[in-house]
């Protein structure tokens, strides 16, 4: 007859699982990015950064602004939300004074236009770097700004019409430097480029490999005018697809609520467009 130990020793091995089992299922639990935001958001009375991973329970409550959030898993795609009354879900009560009220589970969402694809790269980037760099100061209002894009680059040329396509046309001085500090990729001196819609502005750049840079508008003696752009430098091998890529994304983007801060989906692209830089187009949404 077996010893009462065993039968002991035995009870404690098949209870193991039971307590194992929840455990692993809790750390499975779905999560929420907040892969771009304006305004000052709270989750649970605490504000909520850029780059954040929240549970898929309870709310994000603010005064106003906008905030992309997406599900922390591949397939999945990114979704803005502009400010509105609180929900009346239950979970998004209890916050008087709150004007905006986002449920964080993703099956309580409305589709707020085509969404945005997966761009799952540009949002895992923001957790391993400096998510702040991607945000974009206010626009200062109707005045024509250089565009974030992909730019083609041969022969120790650069086309950069793409990212003048919103100016004037004329004469402009530029400078090009890293997109993650402020030091200049070649030389510090203000480069002369003449634009014209619908024509190449084709500048000389034989020190620029390809790669993501900020360009800055200038003036003539090289002060800054306040305008500068993310321009993802493309060999011809790969310009195409990046190019296709990115404008893809633009395109989504611009189906989003017309509310929408574009301040915060600007601050998206550039985080994808960073991705496309070291994946080139196999990340396209």
């Amino acid at each position: 007859m077996a010893h009462p130990s065993c039968f002991l020793r035995l009870a404690i091995v098949a209870a193991v699982p039971l307590v194992v089992i929840p455990s692993a299922i809790s750390d499975q639990a779905e999560r929420i990015v907040v892969v771009s935001l304006t305004g000052d958001w709270k989750h649970d009375g605490a504000r909520v950064t850029f780059g954040q991973s929240l549970p898929a329970t309870g709310c994000l409550f603010a005064s106003d602004g906008s905030v992309v959030l997406q599900p922390d898993k591949k397939d999945a795609s990114a979704q803005p939300f502009i400010c509105e009354k609180p929900s009346r879900d239950s979970s998004c009560s209890g916050h008087d004074g709150a004007g905006c009220a986002v449920p964080l589970d993703p099956g309580k969402w409305k589709s707020g236009g085509s969404g945005l694809g997966n761009v799952w790269a540009a949002v895992r980037r923001l957790f391993t770097g400096d998510p702040e760099k991607y945000m974009v100061a206010a626009s200062r209002g109707i005045e024509p700004e250089l565009v974030d894009t992909v730019v083609l680059l041969e022969d120790s040329k650069m086309d950069l019409a793409p990212a003048f396509r919103e100016m004037s046309d004329g004469q402009y001085w530029v400078r090009f430097s890293s997109a993650n500090n402020s030091a200049p990729a070649s030389s510090g001196e203000p480069r002369s480029v003449q634009y014209a819609s619908h024509h190449p502005a084709i500048t000389s750049a034989p020190a620029v490999q390809p790669g993501l840079y900020r360009l800055s508008l200038l003036d003539k003696n090289g002060g800054p005018l306040g305008s500068d752009c993310w321009i993802l430098v493309s060999s011809r091998e790969g310009f195409r697809a990046t190019s296709q890529a990115f404008q893809a994304a633009n395109e989504k983007s611009s189906q989003w609520p017309e509310d929408m801060d574009p301040s915060a989906v600007r601050a998206l692209l550039r985080a994808y467009l960073e991705s496309l830089s070291s994946s080139g187009a196999a990340g396209k949404p």
